[in-house]
């Protein structure tokens, strides 16, 4: 009897066979895991059946770990019908019965390569799914209790309501500091403020200042006059001029050159005057000369000390309070240093410092003056030092009280214009009117101008004018012959 092959069809899942006498397999899990068993007649197990019960199985495992126990039901699906036994009829038989009856196993053929690529999908997923378990029961294992949870919670809102409640603290605390500090502005100041009356500063009224810087014109005035007033006499070597001419005698013109013109016009006596002041302003007054050795010291500390506004080149506002600790640090400073000088040890040393220091500055003086002399005798040289003498000890009056004296220049520029406000013209010249927008030919004299009082008050307030400036607009006649031979 021959035998016909069984038929096929195939589904989404890969090839089963439609035979209806199939012999289903045992629902236990461990035989449905099994490879196919050739040994077993008429079962053939799929290996994507394989992978599909391992997923199911990690994945009812992963569900009773997190979620607890599913329901009953089987642990894994039925797998497919293995092949079927095929029988030929009675009708055409051709062989004994017994070898017609005999089951003959259907060809498997070749595998599937798809149904190879589902197999090795489940077995990753598998495996996959496997370490996520293993993960997630370690992570569940080290995770915290929920009273432990809870006692993070209540500890993190007890910090945070503590800092809230320390911050406030901080603000606080902040403000009252604040208000403290403003109310011990408020004491220092009162305090300097009675220390600098309590000291009983050296009182200097405006008009002993004026009557002090207008004896001193005077009589610079009436030196230039004596000695200097006329024609030169006799041959004159070329004259070399020193240092102390560049820096005192060409700033008392606009143009530079014209103080040589004047020096020998006849024009000379108040081109000496206007070089005194200069020198007396840039080597005596602010200075220290009245301290001998010791002024040196108190001069490069008032430089370092000095409030910006007071230097003239500086931009900077002047603050009254700073100016007002400073003028009263120089006034009190003052009053110690004379009083340790006129102690019975150190007077006479002390004195000897001081004349030194004039005579040093009567030889700077003699350097450019000397050698335009018009009237020779031995007071000349006295006259000199009594200059000097008089502008130290003004110097003296003004830094022992605590208001701020200063001595004012036009500033550098080569065409000065004539202000009424601040200038005076000299003796000869105000017979004429003065003229605003008249040119400036040379300042013969500063003006002094005093800011706040000699009792350490009213800083705040405008300077004074105290004596106004003498310049010079009448121009002068320039010899350029008689200027080749009389300067190097």
């Amino acid at each position: 009897m021959t035998q016909t092959p069984p038929s096929r069809s195939a589904d989404d899942h890969g090839q089963r066979f439609d035979n209806q006498d199939t012999e289903m397999p045992d629902a236990e899990c461990e035989r449905c895991l099994q490879d196919k068993r050739p040994d077993i007649p008429g079962r053939v197990h799929s290996h994507v059946h394989t992978a599909a019960v391992t997923a199911t199985t990690i994945t009812e495992k992963f569900m009773t770990t997190f979620w607890g126990k599913p329901e009953m039901r089987p642990s894994c699906p039925p797998p497919p019908p293995p092949h079927k036994t095929l029988q030929m009829p009675d009708a055409v038989q051709n062989s004994t019965d017994e070898e017609g009856r005999k089951p003959q196993p259907v060809d498997e053929g070749e595998p599937d390569p798809k149904q190879n690529n589902d197999v090795m999908a489940f077995q990753n997923l598998a495996v996959e799914m496997k370490q996520k378990i293993e993960q997630l029961e370690t992570d569940l294992a080290n995770a915290p209790s929920a009273d432990s949870v809870r006692a993070l919670e209540r500890s993190l809102q007890a910090e945070s309501a503590q800092k809230e409640r320390a911050q406030q603290e901080v603000r606080q605390k902040t403000n009252e500091l604040d208000v403290l500090r403003k109310r011990w502005k408020q004491a220092a100041r009162e305090l300097d403020k009675s220390r600098s009356q309590s000291q009983g500063f050296y009182q200097v009224t405006d008009n002993y200042l004026i009557e002090l810087t207008t004896r001193l014109r005077y009589n610079i005035r009436n030196f230039a006059l004596q000695y200097f007033d006329g024609e030169l006499k006799g041959p004159r070597p070329r004259f070399d001029k020193p240092k102390v001419w560049d820096k005192y005698m060409q700033t008392t013109t606009p143009e530079p050159l014209d103080c040589e013109a004047f020096m020998i016009s006849e024009r000379r006596p108040s081109a000496v005057q206007a070089f005194l002041w200069r020198f007396l302003v840039g080597e005596v007054f602010d200075h220290f000369r009245w301290a001998g050795e010791l002024g040196i010291t108190l001069r490069n500390m008032c430089l370092f000390l000095r409030p910006e506004g007071q230097y003239p080149d500086s931009n900077e506002p002047i603050i009254p309070e700073e100016e007002r600790k400073f003028q009263a640090w120089i006034a009190g400073t003052t009053a110690m240093v004379l009083e340790a000088g006129s102690t019975s040890k150190k007077s006479k040393a002390f004195t000897e410092q001081v004349q030194v220091t004039i005579e040093s500055l009567n030889r700077k003086v003699r350097e450019v003056i000397d050698h335009f002399v018009v009237v020779e005798d031995q007071g000349y040289a006295l006259e000199i030092a009594r200059i000097v003498e008089e502008a130290v000890k003004l110097d003296t009056e003004i830094s022992r009280q605590a208001a701020r004296v200063e001595w004012v220049f036009p500033a550098p520029a080569k065409e000065i214009l004539f202000d009424s406000e601040v200038m005076r013209l000299g003796t000869v010249e105000a017979e004429s009117k003065a003229k605003e927008k008249q040119l400036v030919r040379l300042v013969v004299c500063p003006a002094m101008r005093k800011r706040g009082k000699s009792t350490g008050d009213d800083f705040g307030a405008p300077s004074t004018l105290l004596v106004p400036m003498e310049v010079s607009c009448e121009p002068v006649v320039r010899n350029e012959a008689s200027l080749r031979k009389m300067f190097v």
